[in-house]
């Protein structure tokens, strides 16, 4: 009998108190919570909201996950902090890199981001247009309604930050997945589980130092604000109280002016890690007559220990949802929600797993084992010339002193070298082909399959969610391969939105 495959992650959540971890493994398309653990952070670990020390806590992380139930490599990692942007904005259909530059004009003005270098990103939701329209309608309000447009959900953070949590990350010598936000994390979490419903929703995350609110449709966000402050004392401030009370009522006018085409919401979700705001949550069921329902862990994730208690569970949903909707980012298809981190890195997997089995395509298990054992290739090199150079200079280094393993140390780097050696001097190396391949590979297109022949002949079928994605990634084909052609391209309904196919061949043999 075959071997079962299990696909695993762990989200990691850091705060200057507090590392907390949670495995999410994948088996059967069920999400199963296989462990969690709480680990205090180390003093001055962390300084002005970055982390100081990313050794001792890297130590610290790998100390807990070689001694616990952990044996994910994959890892989804967020600092919680107040200094991100986490915003929405609606447009005209506009191509992806116009976006961009709309996006990051956007955030020029923000107090956060001003006087340093960002990184942005964004996912997009198209409302589809309603079948049916009121006849008595006016042409002004037909061109008030946002079903022609783009509703953008956008978020930055700083790249310090960015760089910050990747040093962090190359000390614990594993596969970084993405970069994200704490409130992004507990969005998807709670989420996760509610594509069926298709009203209006808000989702609410009350966090340590700020309230998340997000006014949904179908699972996509319409609109997003976050209010920032300390909230372990809002009910004993009665002033502020009414100040958040004040600002959520004018967040329903804003949507119901936004969008006079989605009904005002009449239910809501909510997450708190830390106190449960009833007199704010009653306050507002009162004045806008909105159900409040706090999110059930169950929800989102079966939990490996069937027979733990209420009070356990409650205990696990209120401090480790956030670290689970991290590490659920692992599980999505590509690009479907945004991701912050700075240098692209590939989602798992590339290839729609579902497609591969059912062809039973052998040529994914070979594209798999050289992700995998070459991950310095896809992930942290820049050309094998470095590489070469850097490993080089190790063993000057290591043959200088008197190391301890330095006989291993030594036949280990040697291998390195004999591999990349062998690589640079194969003019056409599969390395490098998939190593170009992924490098340009828009993060929403995914492969069902690729093929080629003895006469280096490729053929590559895909999906993605975005048209532009498709043409940029045929135009960077063009620039390094020959005979490059591009089938027609179809739409193919689906339960969330509208996917593309598509169909690309080309010679790999590069110009």
């Amino acid at each position: 009998m075959a071997k079962e495959f299990t696909q695993n992650v762990i989200g990691i959540e850091i705060n200057e108190e507090y590392i907390m971890l949670s495995q999410i493994n994948e088996k059967d398309e069920s999400y199963i919570l296989t462990q969690s653990k709480q680990i205090n952070m180390p003093p001055r670990a962390i300084i002005d909201g970055l982390i100081a020390d990313p050794e001792t806590i890297a130590d610290q992380i790998s100390t807990t996950i070689e001694d616990g139930d952990f044996n994910a490599t994959n890892i989804v990692i967020a600092l919680n902090s107040n200094d991100f942007l986490k915003k929405t904005t609606i447009s005209n259909h506009i191509p992806l890199a116009e976006t961009q530059l709309k996006i990051e004009n956007l955030c020029q003005p923000s107090p956060i981001l001003q006087n340093k270098e960002y990184q942005v990103s964004f996912q997009k939701f198209s409302p589809k247009k309603k079948q049916t329209q009121e006849k008595n309608k006016s042409e002004d309000d037909e061109k008030e309604e946002t079903k022609d447009k783009d509703i953008i959900l956008y978020a930055a953070l700083h790249n310090e930050l960015i760089d910050n949590l990747e040093d962090l990350a190359k000390s614990l010598d594993m596969n970084l997945v993405s970069i994200d936000l704490i409130p992004l994390g507990t969005l998807r979490a709670l989420q996760w589980q509610t594509n069926t419903k298709k009203e209006t929703n808000i989702l609410i995350a009350f966090d340590y130092n700020f309230i998340d609110i997000n006014f949904t449709y179908k699972n996509n966000i319409l609109l997003a604000r976050t209010l920032r402050n300390n909230i372990e004392t809002l009910e004993e401030e009665e002033l502020r109280l009414d100040a958040y009370i004040t600002t959520i009522k004018q967040l329903f006018l804003e949507f119901s002016n936004k969008y006079p085409e989605f009904p005002l919401p009449k239910n809501a979700t909510y997450h708190s890690r830390n106190i449960k705001p009833d007199i704010l949550l009653n306050q507002i069921s009162k004045d806008l007559n909105i159900t409040f329902t706090e999110h059930d862990i169950k929800q989102t994730v079966t939990l490996k220990n069937q027979e733990l208690t209420e009070e356990k569970i409650s205990k696990i949903n209120n401090l480790f949802l956030p670290s689970i909707g991290l590490a659920l980012k692992y599980y999505e298809p590509v690009n479907k929600t945004l991701s912050l981190t700075k240098v692209k890195k590939q989602l798992a997997p590339i290839f729609n797993k579902e497609t591969l089995i059912k062809s039973g395509l052998i040529f994914s298990l070979i594209i798999g084992t050289i992700l995998a054992a070459n991950i310095y290739i896809t992930t942290q090199i820049n050309s094998i010339e470095t590489k070469l150079s850097l490993t080089k200079n190790q063993i000057n280094i290591i043959q200088s002193g008197n190391k301890r393993g330095q006989k291993t140390q030594l036949g280990s780097l040697r291998k390195t070298i004999e591999f990349y050696e062998t690589i640079r001097s194969q003019k056409d190396s599969k390395y490098l082909f998939f190593y170009n391949l992924i490098s340009i590979l828009p993060n929403d297109i995914t492969f069902t399959s690729l093929t080629f022949n003895e006469n280096k002949q490729v053929s590559l079928k895909g999906s993605a969610f975005f048209q532009d994605s498709i043409y940029t990634f045929f135009s960077e084909l063009e620039k390094r391969y020959n005979e490059v052609t591009l089938s027609k391209i179809t739409t193919k309904p689906d339960k969330k939105q509208t996917i593309y196919t598509f169909t690309i061949d080309f010679n790999w043999k590069r110009k």
